[in-house]
């Protein structure tokens, strides 16, 4: 049984009509500007620095903050070196094989800040943008990619990959974008991931609860798309962003899959789980009016072995699913409401 979870930060982006004339071409300076208008649009607050060289541009230093909803403080992001490229009619987004990333929040009231440093590594990647200003398209290609958490830091307290380990890799990535600019900015996008592979454990040393986790899912696909209001003042109000246009929609399939969790807990008792699964799917749909889950999974099996059970659980299904969709918007007309569960 294998798990996909969705982010709420992404740079994905753009697109274009390939029937448009070679007049219309883009700059590397309006693809830099896009993607500064996007980010903003998202909410946050941009801090680059950026340097021409005659048609190419160079961003050192970006970083990215926002602030959170219900006083809960202030979220950054930091990057590296980011270079657009002019290429005749096209822009190459240059990166290098190797992208430190730090993630930082800083909570109000007197809590202590966390920060996670990660270090995104690609081999044999390219990423470009083609189309016009109103109507661009990104296309990305990787053979390989990596996510490992280099420092954790909580409390006051540093933690490495000895304590803090989170490693995630990938091959065979592919992704194209279309976005058109307007009243809103709308984009489709689909995407493809050959395998993904995983490696938790958290061992803090000042706490006796130790967990591992390590898996791998193969045969990823996503196919989705939506709008992003322009200018709104407060993109962490989700009932304001709706409210002017912000929808989404997309499927995530997946193929066989596994997981394995060992949690070691001295006072409560030790914990163990393997999952597989022949593959499945995901869905969400979000609009002003409704909200939306599905998913489901084929051939589950699950092993559990709990130290309160003097015999180990096996479980199997040849399908699970649900569906969920529920009325977000007050109306004095009644509103549909679904729920379902499916064991077979």
């Amino acid at each position: 049984m294998s798990r996909i979870s969705l982010s709420r930060f992404s740079l994905a982006l753009p697109a274009i009509l390939m029937s448009q004339t070679a007049y219309a071409d883009i700059t590397a300076a309006q693809v830099w500007g896009d993607w500064k208008q996007y980010m903003q649009n998202m909410g946050y607050q941009l801090s680059a620095t950026e340097t021409e060289n005659g048609d190419d541009i160079t961003v050192d230093g970006l970083s990215m903050s926002m602030e959170l909803p219900d006083d809960g403080g202030q979220i950054s992001f930091t990057l590296g070196t980011i270079t657009f490229a002019q290429n005749g009619a096209s822009v190459d987004i240059v990166m290098p094989a190797a992208l430190p990333m730090t993630l930082a929040v800083a909570p109000r009231g007197g809590k202590q800040p966390i920060a996670m440093k990660f270090n995104f590594t690609q081999s044999g990647h390219a990423l470009s943008a083609h189309g016009v200003p109103e109507e661009m398209i990104y296309d990305y290609n990787a053979e390989t990619f990596g996510m490992v958490l280099e420092e954790f830091e909580i409390e006051g307290g540093s933690f490495g990959e000895e304590n803090a380990k989170v490693k995630i890799t990938g091959t065979g990535v592919s992704s194209s974008t279309t976005m058109k600019i307007g009243a809103l900015r709308s984009y489709v996008q689909t995407g493809a991931i050959e395998t993904i592979v995983y490696d938790v454990a958290i061992d803090n040393p000042e706490d006796p609860v130790k967990v591992k986790a390590n898996g791998a899912v193969e045969g990823i696909t996503f196919d989705g798309g939506g709008s992003i209001p322009m200018g709104l003042p407060d993109a962490t109000n989700m009932a304001a962003m709706l409210k002017a246009g912000f929808a989404a929609t997309g499927t995530f399939a997946y193929g066989a899959g596994n997981t394995q969790m060992n949690v070691t807990d001295p006072a409560n008792g030790d914990f163990a789980t393997t999952t597989s699964s022949d593959g499945g799917m995901l869905g969400i749909e979000m609009n002003d009016k409704l909200l939306a889950y599905s998913g489901e999974q084929n051939n589950v099996k699950v092993n559990l072995q709990v130290v309160a059970l003097p015999f180990p659980v096996d479980l199997s299904m040849a399908k699970g699913g649900f569906n969920l969709a529920i009325p977000i918007s007050a109306s004095e007309d009644p509103q549909d409401f679904a729920f379902g569960v499916t064991l077979g």
